[in-house]
C-alpha cells in the first residue's frame, strides 16, 4: 500500500510516514520495510529532484548501505560509488570510537572521547595507520581495480541502511566534507527520534522516512535484514558501473500507436535507444508481447514502470457500474498483467 503524504519536520529534513506497520518492543507501532531494495525504492521516490542529473553521485556505505544506494542511483540515472570509513577504536575499548578515518587518510576526532580516554598523538597515530591499511585492503578488494569517483564540486547523496546512534555517520559526513562536495545530501530510511536534526546541522540536506521513538535496532525495521557480503557489494558496483555505460534502453507503450511512436521518437532525439509499441496494457496478451519486445530488441527487462490509469469522475451513484470495472481492469488488472509479463 502507499504510504501518507510527506511532512517537513524541520528545514530540509524530509519526514515521510509509510503505511506498513509493525509492533516494536514496548508495544509502539513502526513502520517495516520488505528490504533494503525496497527502502531504497521509497528514499528514491523523495529525490526526483536529483534524477538524470550530471552532477549527482550516490555513495553507498558498506555493507548494508550499498544495498539501499543501488536502487537509488537505479532510479535518478545517476552514478553510484562506496564511501569506506572505519572507526578508531579506544585501546582496550575497541567499541569506543575516539574518532573514524576514510580510505583517502581523511580523520575525524572526537575531541572530547580523545580528552576523556587521555589519548596521546603518537598512539592516536599508530591506531590510525594500522585501521587505514586494513580499510585499504578491503577497499582494494571491493573495488576490484575501479577508480573512485570524484565528488569534488559534485551534489553528493550518501546513503545507510538506517541509523542507530548518527555516530558513524557524522564522522563520515564530516570526512566527506573534506573532500569539497558542492552539496551534501545524507538519507537513510530510518532513525531515532532526535538524530535527524543533529545531522542536519552537517549537512545540506537530510531525508529520512520516518523518525522511531521505539527504537532499539535498525534491523527491526526490516523483514529481510540479512548481512550483506562483500561479493554482494562487489557484484552491485559491477551492476551500477555496467547501467551507467549501458544507458537507458525503453519500450515504450501506448493504446494509441501514433502516440507510442511520437513518444519514442522525442526519447530517440535525445539520445535515447527506445521503440514505441501500440498496447492496451490491461490485456494479458498486449502486456506479453510488451516483454517480448524488450527482449527480442534489448536482451531483458530491468525495471517495469506501468503509469496508465483511470478514473470515473462523478458521484459514485451515477457512474455506470460498466465504467467502474473499466476502472479495475486498467488501474489493476493492468498492473497485475504487466508484473506476470515482466516477471
Amino acid at each position: 500500500m502507499t504510504g501518507s503524504a510527506g511532512k517537513r519536520s524541520a528545514a530540509g529534513i524530509e519526514l515521510l510516514g509509510l503505511s506498513r506497520k509493525g509492533v516494536g518492543r514496548n508495544g509502539e507501532v513502526g513502520m517495516i520495510f520488505k528490504n533494503r531494495e525496497e527502502a531504497g525504492r521509497k528514499l528514491a521516490e523523495q529525490m526526483q529532484a536529483y534524477a538524470g542529473r550530471e552532477d549527482v553521485i550516490v555513495l553507498g556505505i558498506p555493507r548494508g548501505g550499498m544495498e539501499i544506494a543501488f536502487p537509488i542511483a537505479q532510479v535518478l540515472g545517476v552514478p553510484m560509488d562506496i564511501f569506506l570509513s572505519k572507526k578508531l577504536g579506544v585501546p582496550g575499548q575497541e567499541e569506543l570510537a575516539f574518532g573514524a578515518v576514510a580510505s583517502d587518510g581523511s580523520r575525524y576526532l572526537n575531541e572530547r572521547i580523545v580528552r576523556v580516554a587521555g589519548l596521546e598523538e603518537q598512539e592516536m597515530e599508530r591506531i590510525t595507520a594500522s585501521t587505514l591499511r586494513t580499510l585499504r585492503e578491503r577497499e582494494a578488494r571491493l573495488r576490484a581495480g575501479r577508480e573512485p569517483l570524484d565528488v569534488t564540486g559534485k551534489t553528493v547523496i550518501l546513503v545507510d541502511d538506517g541509523i542507530a546512534t548518527g555516530a558513524s555517520m557524522r564522522a563520515a559526513v564530516r570526512m566527506l566534507k573534506k573532500m569539497n562536495p558542492a552539496w551534501l545530501v545524507v538519507a537513510f530510511p530510518v532513525a531515532p527520534v532526535g538524530i535527524c536534526p543533529r545531522i542536519r546541522r552537517e549537512v545540506d540536506e537530510v531525508i529520512c522516512l520516518e523518525e522511531e521513538q521505539d527504537f532499539f535496532a535498525v534491523g527491526q525495521f526490516y523483514q529481510d535484514f540479512s548481512q550483506v557480503s562483500d561479493e554482494e557489494v562487489i557484484e552491485l558496483m559491477k551492476k551500477a558501473e555496467h547501467c551507467g555505460a549501458e544507458g537507458a534502453k525503453l519500450v515504450v507503450n501506448s493504446r494509441h500507436e501514433q502516440r507510442a511512436e511520437e513518444a519514442a521518437a522525442a526519447l530517440r532525439a535525445a539520445g535515447v535507444r527506445a521503440v514505441g509499441v501500440a498496447a492496451d496494457i490491461s490485456r494479458p496478451e498486449d502486456a506479453q508481447r510488451l516483454a517480448e519486445t524488450a527482449v527480442r530488441e534489448f536482451g531483458g527487462i530491468d525495471v517495469w514502470v506501468n503509469n496508465a490509469g483511470i478514473n470515473a469522475i462523478g458521484p459514485s451513484l451515477e457512474i455506470d457500474f460498466r465504467d467502474f470495472l473499466r476502472v479495475l481492469e486498467v488501474n489493476l488488472a493492468g498492473c497485475f498483467a504487466g508484473s506476470q509479463a515482466a516477471g
